[in-house]
């Protein structure tokens, strides 16, 4: 199926028109209108080429979907009914789920399976087939933006999104959450040092430096305060089922759509993730220099 039979198939006239005839749309009912009613872009202004590019993205999303199966089943039917409903928050969890599939199959060239089981009859976005295994996916989405004056405190949406998560992984399997935030473009139009910094104190922990002997290395640790090392009551740690997060955001530079990701390993998964079928999507791993370019 093309791109654009694609976007077609799901925003239907009849689907675009419901949108349109809404009383006192919402700013994101509003986006949506204009991305699937703005042809090619021409006599929208400045607007027009992100308008067209943000159409190209959700075509090339929704073509992906189609093609791994994401659209079979009841659970097809739930997802095509979140993209097509009026609920902004649906609509942007639905999107989110389409992204994170083209993402790992489309951009990373992954093998993927849909709607794999998890924890007491749970299912899961994903599965990622390996030569030894897999890695079983759920995305989440932020609902509250990430805006550049947060504290971690203030960022408990985050540890929110990896505790629902965490509960539907089953154990002794490789599990992977992905995180597409709504990140305020102008202060994020990619995931940066600085907010790669943000995600490595959240999941993992600030860094500590170590000074050695004169002459000695200066080596880098992490203090245990993230979510995937701090200890609770009882001198647990919690998340333990959780391999890792991959956070994943996209932002329009038109005609492009471009791609940030951050994967923060848990250094205390009882079972880990690999660190070789990432590409170039950095990995932060907790130990000495975490960072993998």
């Amino acid at each position: 199926m093309s791109d654009d039979a694609a976007l077609a198939g799901i925003f239907t006239p009849q689907v675009v028109w419901r949108l349109q005839s809404l009383d006192n749309k919402t700013k994101a009912q509003l986006t949506r209108v204009y991305v699937l009613t703005c042809g090619d872009g021409t006599g929208l202004g400045m607007m027009g080429p992100d308008l067209v590019t943000f159409r190209d993205a959700w075509a090339r999303y929704l073509a992906c979907a189609f093609r791994v199966g994401l659209f079979d089943g009841a659970n097809g039917n739930d997802l095509r009914a979140r993209l097509t409903g009026t609920d902004d928050d649906n609509f942007i969890s639905a999107m989110n789920e389409c992204l994170a599939t083209w993402f790992l199959a489309d951009h990373l060239g992954l093998s993927v399976t849909p709607r794999p089981s998890g924890k007491s009859r749970s299912v899961l976005e994903l599965a990622i087939t390996l030569p030894d295994g897999q890695i079983f996916v759920e995305v989440k989405g932020l609902i509250r933006p990430i805006t550049l004056d947060q504290t971690n405190n203030d960022l408990n949406i985050l540890v929110d999104a990896l505790d629902r998560a965490n509960r539907q992984f089953a154990k002794g399997q490789r599990n992977l959450l992905v995180i597409v935030p709504r990140m305020l473009t102008f202060l994020f139009p990619s995931l940066t040092d600085v907010v790669s910094e943000l995600l490595v104190s959240v999941f993992i922990g600030t860094r500590a430096v170590n000074d050695g002997p004169a002459g000695a290395a200066v080596r880098e640790t992490f203090r245990p305060t993230g979510a995937f090392l701090k200890a609770r009551p009882g001198n647990r740690v919690w998340f333990t089922t959780t391999g890792g997060v991959l956070v994943l955001n996209e932002h329009v530079q038109a005609p492009r759509m471009l791609y940030s990701a951050r994967l923060l390993h848990n250094p205390k998964a009882k079972v880990g993730l690999p660190t070789t079928i990432w590409g170039n999507v950095p990995q932060f791993t907790g130990a000495s220099q975490g960072a993998r370019e």
